[in-house]
């Protein structure tokens, strides 16, 4: 894991706006928004990876505690067949 070392909170706004190229008033240039736009990529949050609905249904009806309430279910059908 990359340590990335801030200090934006510490310094004074005027240095902020010097160190990273802009003004309050005018933005970053065109010209800067590029080079910043091919060397960091867009400004987007990286997708949630879902699962199926299938898998999460399999996981709920045979994962855990689920399965000893088939195994439960499962002798109380047995016993009750012995009965017959």
């Amino acid at each position: 894991m990359k340590l990335i070392w801030l200090d934006e909170h510490k310094i004074p706004i005027n240095e902020v706006y010097r160190r990273y190229g802009t003004s309050p008033a005018m933005g970053l240039s065109e010209e800067r928004a590029s080079v910043l736009l091919e060397r960091d990529g867009p400004n987007d949050l990286t997708p949630v990876r879902r699962t199926s609905e299938i898998v999460r249904l399999a996981k709920n009806m045979f994962g855990g505690f689920a399965m000893l309430l088939w195994a439960g279910a499962c002798l109380c059908f047995f016993a009750h067949f012995l009965e017959l």
